[in-house]
């Protein structure tokens, strides 16, 4: 699904709490959570090393430019979009517990058919998944403390155990 760019608009501004690195399903995007924990932890103003990076490679190129080496672009600015809004993200990126009817008007928004959503998500779902994106199943499927039937009990078990 093309959610406009989200992939690198998580990356924009960590430091800005309203962006959709913020978004409540931000951490099932393979590979942001660790990233944010390091941000967090170790670089108090991650936007500034950033555009400090960026600075840098500008910098190395044209150094080696003026002692008479070679040029080559570096690429610089945004070329997904330029706003980032976590409520925007809620709304077009698919929620973990979504069915399949709500999965196929979602793409079809987007003039993607059921072939695409196949591809998209299967894409997406490769690897690990959160706990807190099904963690409703085994504990409170409805909001009264009920387990999902269709969850294997054993499996179940498991998780509760966890």
């Amino acid at each position: 699904m093309d959610c406009s760019g989200c992939h690198l608009k998580l990356l924009d501004d960590v430091v800005y709490r309203n962006s959709d690195f913020f978004a409540t399903w931000r951490f099932v995007i393979g590979g942001f959570f660790p990233l944010y924990l390091i941000l967090v932890l170790f670089v108090p103003n991650a936007l500034a090393l950033f555009l400090v990076l960026i600075l840098f490679a500008l910098a190395a190129r044209d150094s080696i430019v003026v002692t008479g080496g070679p040029s080559w672009k570096v690429p610089t600015g945004r070329r997904d979009g330029v706003i980032s809004v976590a409520s925007e993200s809620l709304a077009e990126i698919p929620a973990p517990f979504d069915n399949i009817t709500t999965l196929i008007q979602n793409f079809a928004n987007k003039s993607l058919d059921i072939k695409d959503l196949v591809l998209l998500s299967g894409s997406h779902t490769i690897g690990i998944s959160l706990y807190t994106s099904f963690s409703n199943r085994p504990y409170n499927l409805t909001g009264v403390g009920d387990q999902d039937p269709t969850l294997d009990s054993e499996y179940a078990a498991n998780l509760k155990s966890r």
